[in-house]
């Protein structure tokens, strides 16, 4: 009996493969907003790399962004020019659909990049619909801050038209004004879900509830985009290990560090003499403790990757440090009376804790509860 031809298998019956990067065009109208949201999602704000300019239509061409963890890179997104004449762009494409209205529509937009490639007139539409004809997914980032206007409907039926998996990505680049009812209103009629991000202001939770939302969007990509947030939350938790390391250092070379300085036995006798030196050592001492915090500080910027943060000087602590057991001190340091007595409890209870340890238990634990009395007691009466 002859053998069964195996079934032929049409390119659309396949099942699509995972891409090895998962890639995102971000694309929108200029300045709204998109390389920020870009430099804050990969964590990197190198003008090199993302460009973040004040300057209308500073992207003139597709920067590709990849997220890179430990030397991997498993999501790439693109930063796009913005929509420079969407209006015209979508008359174009409609007259080219009534011609063969039974064609798929993203054979319109198709036909609309070969026709414009290497021309002016649609320079940064065709740049930005090149990747997402290619297979990249949408991030459609809109200014919230600004009232939602119908020439955008333009913009938003023309990714439409790409039948690409598309996300609306809702910035708030100034809090002057807040138009996100109104947009969220229209974006859903053309997009597959909507979020809110204000990249100038979202902490790393914001951050991965962003990148989880691409899941919902495109399933090919989905072991590639729940890698990429297993490892940032691992590589988050690790750094916030690193950091309590650099605070715990900062504080032991900070209580551990001394000024000091032998008098000679003419100086040892003149009060006034005394007084001088050990103004001197407060000033060499505090300048010490500066000198460190400044140098932790900055390993903990470096973890944090926050490179163009600004110092704003602050002398509270200087002047602070200057009378450790006045009320003021504590007012600067935040503290009310009764959180400095907890505190000071806290502190006897864990020196008596060390005698109690010391002993090898003999004590029954006294040490530390009559520690804990003291250290509320002093800092009730005196601090």
């Amino acid at each position: 009996m002859p053998e069964t031809p195996p079934k032929n298998t049409s390119q659309a019956d396949r099942p699509r493969e995972e891409p090895e990067v998962a890639r995102f065009a971000v694309v929108g109208r200029v300045n709204k907003g998109k390389s920020s949201i870009l430099a804050t999602l990969v964590e990197d704000a190198d003008n090199a790399k993302i460009r973040i300019s004040n300057t209308p239509g500073e992207t003139t061409r597709v920067y590709s962004i990849p997220l890179v963890l430990q030397g991997q890179t498993l999501l790439e997104f693109l930063d796009t020019p913005g929509f420079n004449r969407a209006r015209k762009a979508l008359d174009w494409l409609q007259k080219r659909h009534r011609k063969s209205p039974n064609e798929p529509k993203i054979e319109a937009v198709r036909a609309f990049v070969e026709a414009h490639r290497n021309k002016n007139a649609f320079q940064d539409e065709v740049l930005l619909l090149e990747p997402v004809l290619e297979g990249a997914g949408i991030l459609y980032v809109v200014d919230a801050s600004k009232p939602f206007r119908p020439d955008f409907t333009a913009e938003m039926e023309i990714l439409r038209w790409t039948g690409r998996p598309r996300m609306a990505v809702i910035n708030q680049i100034t809090e002057e004004s807040d138009f996100s009812d109104e947009w969220r209103q229209h974006l859903g009629e053309y997009f597959n879900l909507t979020r809110e991000f204000n990249a100038h202001h979202a902490r790393f939770q914001e951050r991965i509830r962003l990148l989880k939302s691409l899941l919902e969007i495109d399933e090919t990509a989905r072991k590639r985009i729940e890698k990429t947030v297993q490892m940032l939350e691992r590589e988050w938790t690790q750094r916030r290990g690193r950091c309590s390391d650099v605070i715990m250092d900062m504080i032991e070379a900070c209580i551990s560090h001394r000024a000091s300085k032998t008098l000679s036995q003419e100086d040892s006798t003149r009060d006034y003499r005394k007084e001088e030196i050990a103004e001197e050592l407060k000033v060499d001492y505090l300048k010490a403790i500066q000198d460190m915090e400044a140098a932790y500080h900055k390993q903990m910027v470096s973890l944090y990757r926050h490179n163009d943060y600004e110092v704003t000087s602050d002398d509270s602590f200087s002047r602070a440090a200057g009378d450790l057991d006045s009320e003021e001190t504590w007012e600067v340091f935040g503290l009310n009376k009764w959180q400095l007595g907890i505190a000071g409890t806290l502190a006897g209870a864990a020196s008596g804790g060390a005698v109690d340890v010391a002993s090898g238990g003999s004590t029954g634990g006294i040490a530390a509860i009559l520690g804990g009395i003291a250290g509320l007691g002093a800092s009730m009466l005196k601090g």
